[in-house]
């Protein structure tokens, strides 16, 4: 029967969680590397618990040369941090909560920890995100009613995330590496739909393999679309705004609500930045990239005349973002992570960046579409603007990311590069592996 524990009116398994919890907060680490395991409890309260360490690591091999001893929990919570010397090899490393004594039952094991023998530098990039969709309004062709048709411009793409870390690799296991991929002007993964919605986010880039902790770097955020019919607004809230993500998407143009704010960053690791804002059936505000923000649309009269200007892309991220590796330079990447411009309506100028662009002066009595943003620089794809009276102009799609990996010659000569689409350049004492499709590696 269930051990049931009455919380007001509701009833609690309390067997619905283990009493003890024990979750370390890296399985990868190198000679002189720590680790820290955190403890959580389900009823114990505040007290004293007792651990050990089990697999291929000894004693003499931590600073303090203890595998074992007490930890206190307050509040059902507390935890253990433990550093390796700096000579250790490859080792594995079992962490065991015991209560009692370093002797008495074991109650929680977490996963296993690999110390590698192998030190790595990698940068991975995530998709870039489709640009916005700007529809126009074919009731109103150009010269029949007002200013005619067209509905303002689709936001820009947001740049994929970008992430630089030196991680430790051990020997005998098989590391994938996803490169994350373009998306086209309908699928997920980049790309504005041919309707009234946002773009699509960009895919993620990652790194993982068995015992290892897996790397997760966001894509971009969808840009905003435009929909506005003379102040009448089309499509859902969830439809319309700009997306956040890694970077965030530059918000569109819409009647309600009147401006559309540029999606947010909301990447865990990594550079990302948020998107810029739309103006209200005028234009959509550029996507955000690694290094920068995206910009906001602007407008201006010169007489009858508004010439309205779209939304600078966010710029990408560079060596000098990254502190003093060289890694994207030496292999030509270019700026990782750029956000793609938005589109004006008419009378308007491109939202200029180094992802995809919005489209130049729009309001021609066709359909304009942004352009995609480049291949394997994870960048954004630019915004799109309808012209009347076809029903408007396509979004510029996402491009993919790029994983680049760092690594001493010596090293280099111990791993296999199993599969994936790669490029190999040589600088110094370094190799740097540049992956443009998804492939895994191992080492010997």
């Amino acid at each position: 029967m269930p051990i049931l524990a009455s919380v007001g009116a509701m009833a609690l398994d309390i067997r619905a969680r283990p009493p003890y919890v024990v979750a370390p907060n890296t399985y990868s680490i190198g000679p002189g590397g720590s680790v820290t395991f955190n403890i959580t409890t389900l009823t114990f309260g505040t007290g004293t618990l007792y651990w050990t360490i089990a697999g291929t690591i000894t004693a003499g091999e931590f600073s303090n040369s203890a595998n074992s001893g007490s930890v206190s929990i307050t509040s059902n919570s507390g935890s253990v941090t433990k550093t390796l010397s700096g000579s250790v090899g490859e080792k594995t490393i079992i962490f065991q909560l015991r209560t009692g004594s370093t002797s008495g039952p074991i109650v929680a094991t977490a996963g296993q920890i690999t110390v590698g023998v192998y030190a790595i530098e990698i940068i991975l990039a995530g998709g870039g995100a489709g640009g916005g969709y700007a529809q126009a309004n074919t009731s109103y062709p150009r010269g029949t009613s007002g200013n005619g048709g067209a509905s303002g411009g689709g936001g820009g793409g947001g740049g994929g995330s970008v992430y630089y870390t030196t991680v430790y690799l051990g020997k005998n296991t098989t590391y994938a590496l996803t490169v994350a991929a373009g998306g086209s002007v309908s699928l997920p993964g980049g790309g504005g739909p041919t309707s009234i919605y946002h773009g699509y986010n960009g895919n993620d880039s990652t790194l993982s393999g068995s015992g290892f902790t897996t790397i997760t770097v966001l894509g971009g955020g969808g840009g905003g679309s435009g929909n506005v019919f003379y102040g009448t607004s089309y499509g859902s809230a969830s439809d319309i705004m700009p997306q956040s993500n890694g970077t965030g998407g530059g918000g569109g143009n819409s009647a309600s609500p009147d401006n559309l704010t540029g999606g947010s960053s909301i990447a865990t690791i990594g550079f990302g930045n948020s998107g810029g804002n739309g103006i209200s059936a005028i234009a959509g505000g550029g996507g955000g990239g690694a290094g920068s923000s995206g910009q906001n649309a602007t407008s201006s009269s010169f007489g009858a005349i508004i010439q309205v200007q779209g939304g600078g892309g966010g710029n990408g991220i560079t060596d000098s973002g990254l502190g003093s590796t060289d890694m994207i330079s030496t292999t030509s990447a270019g700026a990782l992570g750029p956000g793609g411009g938005g589109a004006p309506q008419g009378y308007g100028s491109t939202g200029a960046g180094d992802g995809g662009y919005g489209p130049p002066n729009p309001y021609t009595g066709s359909n304009t579409s942004g352009t995609a943003g480049t291949v394997n620089r994870g960048g954004g794809g630019g915004g799109g603007q309808g012209g009347p009276p076809a029903s408007g102009g396509g979004a510029g799609s996402g491009s993919s990311g790029v994983i680049i990996i760092k690594i001493p010659t010596t090293t280099y000569n111990n791993m296999s590069i199993l599969t994936g689409t790669n490029t190999v350049y040589t600088s110094g004492s370094n190799k740097y592996v540049k992956f443009t499709t998804s492939g895994t590696i191992s080492f010997t």
